[in-house]
């Protein structure tokens, strides 16, 4: 079988990218023959990573936002206010500064960025992902990521997290995936604030989990009897 020219530089494409990229998912997905101008990247599709995006919008009512994993920095042009981008992966920080330049992207993790407080602080996708660890070592990674992004914002800080509640089937087919125990990020909630949310009816695999800054008089308030 004979290879065409076009095919052999695709081929070499994908294996540049593929060798730049940091992350074993990543670099699959570059294997596979997506690259960065493939819509939506490292997500399914367009339309799944909008629906994400959509369950945390729902509790965004305006303000600065820092997108903890911001990927190619999609979430920008979706919100008001500042938006600052940060992410591990430089290329995904360097298609970003180009797609959006009116806005700010940071390459590195949540210690990296500006340290001013933001109005929201979110996570799209990090929470979703396997670290590489052990359970209890994902899981303490994963709990001083989130008490970091609580320290970091005025308003609130939404999470998604892969449901543990997903199918079998569908679990065994993500490998990729760190599927999450609802229950147990509600009792971690509570930990960091009396004020939040577990939004669970969008996917059965995916949840939202919103955690909220405590007014200076949310303590005196009580339920009228």
């Amino acid at each position: 079988m004979t290879i065409s020219l076009q095919t052999m530089v695709a081929i070499d494409s994908q294996k540049a990218l593929a060798d730049r990229l940091l992350f074993p998912y990543h670099k699959q997905l570059a294997e596979v023959g997506r690259t960065l101008e493939t819509p939506a990247f490292a997500w399914p599709s367009v339309e799944r990573q909008g629906i994400s995006h959509r369950a945390v919008l729902d509790f965004y009512d305006g303000g600065s936002v820092l997108d903890v994993g911001c990927g190619m920095g999609e979430l920008s042009e979706k919100v008001s206010g500042r938006y600052v981008g940060v992410d591990l992966e430089p290329l995904f920080i360097e298609e970003a500064r180009l797609r959006y330049p009116r806005h700010e992207f940071h390459c590195g993790n949540l210690n990296d960025t500006p340290l001013d407080l933001f109005d929201y602080v979110v996570a799209i996708g990090p929470f979703c992902y396997d670290q590489g660890g052990d359970h209890e070592q994902d899981t303490e990674y994963f709990r001083g990521l989130l008490r970091g992004m609580h320290r970091q914002s005025r308003t609130a800080t939404l999470v998604t997290l892969s449901s543990g509640l997903a199918s079998a089937p569908f679990q065994a087919e993500r490998p990729e995936l760190r599927f999450h125990d609802p229950r147990f990020w509600l009792a971690y909630a509570s930990q960091l604030s009396r004020r939040f949310v577990l939004k669970h009816d969008y996917l059965a695999s995916e949840f939202v989990l919103a955690i909220f800054k405590e007014p200076a008089d949310w303590p005196r308030r009580q339920v009228i009897q």
